[in-house]
């Protein structure tokens, strides 16, 4: 896992915004989607997600990462 500023920053705006714990996983336009972090000077897409397919960058707002998890969960079954 690389630490990066935005992914370092997290957490104070994850308590700020009741967003879902880093690393998240949930599907958004049929492609599984994990937050890897915050970029605070974004105001209209600040959370940051990568496509765990193929690693492209996606950019998504508050409001659609809260709905998205929520409706579009992954779940992990560790054996």
């Amino acid at each position: 896992v690389v630490i990066t500023k935005e992914r370092e920053r997290y957490p104070m705006f994850q308590t700020m915004y009741g967003l879902p714990d880093i690393d998240t996983k949930f599907i958004s336009n049929g492609k599984t989607i994990k937050i890897v972090g915050f970029n605070s000077r974004n105001h209209r897409y600040p959370v940051i997600g990568v496509n765990t397919a193929d690693g492209s960058g996606w950019k998504f707002s508050v409001d659609q990462v809260k709905m998205l998890v929520a409706k579009y969960p992954v779940f992990t079954i560790n054996a």
